[in-house]
């Protein structure tokens, strides 16, 4: 017989037949369920997951990946329990506190996720995306001085993080700072050429700042990224620098 793999359990049933049983451990099914949530595979990803914690029902990581797919799915009220269960079963797991805070944030409790952004970062202070959190929850509270220092710390603490510096740019544009603006969203673009919203951000920026040449440029690089989604975009935002290099509506 053809040994599979090391990780089998061979089982003899009533008929002398040789059956070959898969010896799952609930790494395996976490990781499993790490691959399904990747593909946004949420049913195949939630079994797995559940079949990890049947194993270790104790697994912080297991029921904040539950959370994940969860909030991945559009259920946010699920979300929460689990990002909830997770930083029971382990304090430092920051990124559990991150999760009840993104969670409580969506949900309007902006008090809570201001404690759980901070337990976060209190347990894993390299976690920018609390960073990027606490920005985003300063900005709904009218705190732009906190919400500029909180994007700063983001991006110093992941220069990769391309959408802490989308976060920082917006900031900048909400307070007509263009320059800076721009310079954000110039280094999206750096990061990852492809992103369409560093580059219809930029766009935007540049109109703003009255560089309109630089604006279409910057906008016909988003549309040729991705046409459909750049015509659906202007229609419900208003004017911008057209294509042709008059205003298009």
């Amino acid at each position: 017989m053809k040994i599979l793999s090391a990780l089998v359990l061979i089982g003899i049933c009533l008929t002398g037949l040789v059956v070959i049983l898969p010896a799952d451990t609930a790494g395996d099914w976490y990781e499993k369920g790490l691959l399904a949530l990747h593909n946004a595979s949420y049913e195949e990803a939630f079994f797995d997951f559940n079949e990890s914690l049947r194993i270790n029902p104790t697994s912080t990581w297991t029921h904040y990946q539950i959370g994940e797919a969860y909030w991945a799915s559009g259920n946010p009220q699920e979300a929460i329990l689990s990002y909830r269960t997770a930083s029971e079963a382990d304090e430092s797991n920051g990124w559990a506190w991150y999760g009840i805070g993104k969670t409580s944030s969506f949900f309007g409790d902006l008090n809570t996720a201001e404690k759980a952004y901070k337990k976060s970062l209190s347990v894993d202070p390299l976690n920018s995306w609390a960073w990027v959190g606490l920005g985003d929850l300063y900005l709904k509270k009218g705190g732009y001085i906190e919400a500029a220092q909180a994007y700063g710390s983001a991006v110093v603490t992941d220069p990769t993080n391309s959408e802490a510096w989308k976060k920082k740019g917006r900031y900048h544009d909400e307070l007509k700072q263009y320059g800076s603006a721009i310079q954000s969203y110039q280094y999206v673009t750096t990061l990852d050429p492809d992103d369409f919203w560093g580059w219809f951000s930029l766009g935007s920026a540049f109109r703003d700042a009255g560089m309109f040449t630089d604006s279409q440029k910057a906008f016909i690089h988003a549309y040729d990224l991705n046409p459909d989604l750049f015509s659906n975009t202007i229609l419900g935002w208003g004017t911008v620098y057209g294509l042709t290099g008059g205003y298009a509506s």
